[in-house]
């Protein structure tokens, strides 16, 4: 039933898309409501953006238990997924997996890890295994989303109000 969800179409100038994420219709007018200075965007729409920005074509983001995963080949966007996971294990197969799909050649890449991660967390011990060449990169992460007026914690954790369907991030 559609009735219950508002629709949200971004565009995506630099991969020439439109994103579109449903919110249930009264969390999204609640937000409105209380935060009328805010703009609502899905998460996956804030991580293309910043995709395009990145020399790497691989891009990975961590946020608690979900993994996004773009791919991208001569600046233009190949394949893009999130994932929950529960352990490394998880973490890594569904990676792999995706990469092996829409990146056979993963391996001869830089792969840009960003978001809730360090690279002494047994996810990143665990990618070791399978990559040469990590770049653990919070800073790019960071900047880009101090351009959009994204407000951050002391210690530069970014802020987000988990919903069902998308992400406020503020």
């Amino acid at each position: 039933n559609t009735d219950r969800y508002h629709f949200i179409h971004e565009e995506i100038k630099d991969y020439q898309l439109v994103n579109i994420s449903a919110w249930d219709k009264d969390i999204y007018q609640t937000v409105e409501k209380l935060l009328p200075d805010y703009r609502c965007t899905s998460l996956s729409t804030a991580l293309l953006k910043i995709s395009a920005s990145l020399q790497e074509n691989i891009a990975v983001y961590v946020d608690n238990s979900v993994i996004t995963i773009i791919v991208k080949k001569d600046k233009q966007l190949q394949a893009i997924n999130s994932f929950y996971f529960s352990n490394e294990a998880d973490f890594c197969y569904y990676l792999l997996a995706f990469l092996r799909k829409f990146a056979p050649d993963y391996v001869m890449q830089t792969t840009i890890l960003l978001g809730n991660i360090n690279n002494t967390s047994p996810i990143c011990e665990t990618l070791k295994r399978y990559f040469k060449n990590i770049q653990m990169d919070r800073e790019k992460i960071i900047e880009f989303l101090v351009k959009f007026n994204y407000k951050f914690t002391e210690t530069n954790q970014i802020i987000a109000v988990k919903l069902e369907f998308a992400q406020i991030v503020y």
